[in-house]
């Protein structure tokens, strides 16, 4: 067998039909998941997609043993235009059953905690709208997240809090939430915006940026595969950070509380204190992932 049939062979593999495509917004996200798979392979990046992706394998808890086959890949930014572009490419490229969101997200207070883990039931995209009078209308544009997905994730067993690997910076324990995911293009600081969206929205229990563009694009392909959002609720911002701070103070060894500190603190708005924060990290840890938040923090601030 020649060479370029080698390489033809072994594009074929790569790009063969998956069962879950899985989705993130930030290398540490993505790095989580990753480390959650086991072993994975980076494939090869081809001429048409400049994009890099992850290939894994689950084996399943059904009677047959089957396994399931997964890629995962990472947003270059975050926000609505760059997921529906991503999620486009690999219902193209590996035609999957299924297709996850996941990351962290805003959670409301009061109807979720910090660490909590949110199914959304429809994600609810906020990002047209008509400003008149000083305000602004929302046209909400609503898609249901997919029923066996959904299902399955409700149904699991409580067995599935053993496999979180950091601890908890709050009291309590971590439990599964479901209800509906607001979703558009702005970072939501503002209480009064929240309270807003709540009262449109009696079961929402948390806000994104991604979920709008992700379900737009799946639902324009032929394929139309399964959709779903589920993410940790690492955004009640200010309690949040509180929180980390406390956690960083009483170990200090790990770096991944002071990382969330700066998350927290970027998403209150305070780019110079969270550029302060990541170049202390920076100092202790220099990680690719550190540094590309770093550079986001940044490229934020001169906005």
């Amino acid at each position: 067998m020649t060479k370029k049939c080698v390489l033809h062979a072994q594009a074929a593999v790569e790009n063969r039909a998956v069962d879950f495509v899985i989705i993130t917004a930030l290398e540490e996200e993505r790095d989580a998941v990753l480390i959650k798979l086991g072993r994975t392979q980076k494939l090869d990046k081809e001429a048409s997609d400049v994009h890099t992706y992850y290939r894994g394998s689950v084996k399943s808890t059904r009677k047959d043993q089957s396994t399931y086959h997964v890629i995962v890949t990472c947003l270059s930014n975050m926000g609505p235009t760059e997921a529906a572009t991503r999620a486009a490419l690999v219902v193209k490229r590996w035609t999957p059953r299924y297709v996850l969101l996941v990351g962290i997200a805003c959670g409301i207070r009061g109807e979720v905690s910090h660490g909590d883990v949110l199914a959304a039931s429809q994600v609810a995209d906020y990002t047209l709208g008509k400003q008149h009078d000083g305000q602004r209308d929302i046209r909400w544009n609503v898609f249901p997240c997919g029923a066996s997905l959904l299902d399955s994730a409700i149904n699991l067993s409580a067995r599935w809090r053993r496999r979180i690997g950091v601890a908890r910076p709050s009291e309590g324990r971590s439990t599964l939430q479901k209800g509906v995911v607001a979703t558009g293009g702005d970072v939501i600081a503002d209480d009064n915006v929240i309270a807003a969206y709540s009262a449109n929205w009696p079961k929402l229990i948390g806000i994104e940026m991604e979920a709008g563009g992700v379900a737009t694009a799946l639902a324009q392909t032929s394929e139309r595969p399964e959709f779903l959002l589920i993410k940790a609720e690492l955004s009640q911002w200010p309690e949040a950070e509180v929180s980390f701070r406390k956690a960083f103070e009483l170990e200090p060894e790990k770096i991944e509380y002071l990382v969330n500190v700066g998350i927290c603190v970027a998403n209150q708005g305070k780019r110079d204190e969270a550029t302060k924060v990541f170049e202390k990290v920076l100092e202790t840890a220099p990680t690719r992932a550190s540094q590309h938040l770093f550079r986001r923090v940044q490229g934020v601030s001169r906005q």
